[in-house]
C-alpha cells in the first residue's frame, strides 16, 4: 500500500483526537487549582524547550529540521488561530456549526495532505532538492488548469491532476456520510436540502483551493532547497482550517439570511 494515501491521513486523524483529549484533560486539570500554579509549569516548559533545543542541535539527523522546521510551525499556528477566531465569532451566532467545523477542516486537511505528500515522495525520487524537473519548471503553476488538467508536455503534472481530480471527487461522499452521522447523533432537524447542497458546494471549493495551493506550494518549497515533507503540510491544514471556518461561517450567514432553511 503506498503510505502517502493512508499514514498521512491517519496521522492527522489521531493527531487530532489526541491533541483534543491531552487538551481538555489538561485544561480541566489546570481550570481547578490556583492560578500562581501556572507560572511553575510555564518556567518548566521553557527550560524543557532549551534543553531539548540543545539536544537536537547536536544531533545531525534533527539539526536541519530544527533549523527550518519552526517556520512553517509557528506561520501555521498563526494562520490557525485566525482561522479560530472567525469560528468563535460564527459560533456565538449559529450554535449549530460546531459540529460541522472539524469534519469539514478534517476532510480538507487529510485530502491536501495525500496529495502533498504525495508530490514531495514524486520529487524525491526524481529531482534534487533545489531544482525542478525541467518539463515542472517551464510551466506556469499558478494556472489552476495544470493543477486538474495537467500538461501534455510533463507526464508528472499530468498523473498529479488526475490524483487531485479523484480526491476532490472524494469530498462530496465522505462529507455525505459525516453528515448522515451527525443526523443519526444530533438528528436531522437542522438538515434541508438548501443547507446540503451550499454546504457541499463550500466543501469542494475549499477542497479545490487547497488542492492547487498544494501544487504550487510543494514545488515552490522544493525549488527553494526546503523539503515540502517539512514545511507543506503545516501550511496547508492551517489553510484548510482558515477556509473552512469561513466557508462554513458563510453557510449558515446565508442560509439565516434567506431564510433558506
Amino acid at each position: 500500500m503506498d503510505p502517502d494515501n493512508i499514514a498521512t491521513p491517519v496521522a492527522a486523524a489521531l493527531g487530532d483526537l489526541v491533541t483534543l483529549a491531552l487538551l481538555a484533560i489538561t485544561a480541566s486539570i489546570l481550570y481547578s487549582v490556583h492560578p500562581i500554579i501556572h507560572v511553575p509549569i510555564l518556567i518548566l516548559y521553557i527550560l524543557i524547550a532549551v534543553y531539548c533545543q540543545r539536544i537536537s542541535s547536536l544531533n545531525k539527523e534533527t539539526k536541519e529540521i530544527l533549523k527550518n522546521g519552526w517556520t512553517p510551525v509557528l506561520s501555521a499556528m498563526m494562520i490557525s488561530s485566525l482561522g479560530g477566531a472567525i469560528l468563535n465569532n460564527a459560533i456565538e451566532q449559529y450554535p449549530n456549526i460546531a459540529m460541522f467545523q472539524p469534519v469539514i477542516n478534517g476532510v480538507a486537511g487529510n485530502l491536501v495532505g495525500i496529495q502533498a505528500s504525495r508530490i514531495s515522495t514524486q520529487l524525491h525520487q526524481n529531482s534534487k532538492q533545489g531544482v525542478l524537473p525541467q518539463d515542472v519548471a517551464k510551466v506556469n503553476l499558478l494556472n489552476p488548469r495544470i493543477t486538474f488538467s495537467g500538461c501534455k508536455s510533463c507526464s508528472e503534472l499530468t498523473v498529479n491532476s488526475v490524483a487531485a481530480k479523484m480526491l476532490l471527487l472524494l469530498v462530496v461522499p465522505g462529507h455525505i456520510v459525516f453528515n448522515v452521522a451527525i443526523g443519526l447523533t444530533k438528528g436531522f432537524g437542522m438538515f434541508s436540502v438548501v443547507f446540503i447542497l451550499i454546504y457541499l458546494l463550500a466543501a469542494v471549493i475549499q477542497v479545490g483551493i487547497l488542492l492547487h495551493i498544494a501544487s504550487f506550494l510543494v514545488y515552490k518549497l522544493w525549488s527553494r532547497g526546503i523539503d515540502p515533507d517539512n514545511a507543506a503540510i503545516p501550511y496547508l491544514t492551517a489553510l484548510g482550517d482558515l477556509f473552512g471556518g469561513a466557508f462554513l461561517a458563510a453557510v449558515f450567514f446565508i442560509m439565516q439570511k434567506y431564510k433558506l432553511d
